[in-house]
């Protein structure tokens, strides 16, 4: 779904509101376990700087809500599927 959005913005086409929408709401929702259990792996060494899991893992709380938050995903996924 994310390669089909942007693959579309590439092309300039125009993108599906709602693909984007529900992408935004999954990739925001999903990151953070993987990110977590990464840190979890490295134990200590995973809070250090020098290691890009604790940039992954920074990154992965600013996912859900940098493309507007679930709950504003969901309300825009549910307006547009009302409109249609």
């Amino acid at each position: 779904l994310v390669y089909r959005i942007a693959w579309c913005k590439d092309q300039g086409r125009p993108v599906n509101h709602l693909e984007a929408a529900i992408a935004k709401l999954f990739v925001g929702d999903w990151s953070l376990q993987p990110a977590n259990d990464a840190m979890v792996l490295h134990g200590g060494y995973g809070c250090c700087h020098e290691y890009d899991v604790e940039r992954v893992f920074r990154d992965s709380w600013l996912a859900p809500i940098g493309g507007g938050t679930s709950d504003i995903q969901k309300m825009i996924i549910s307006k547009i599927m009302e409109g249609e």
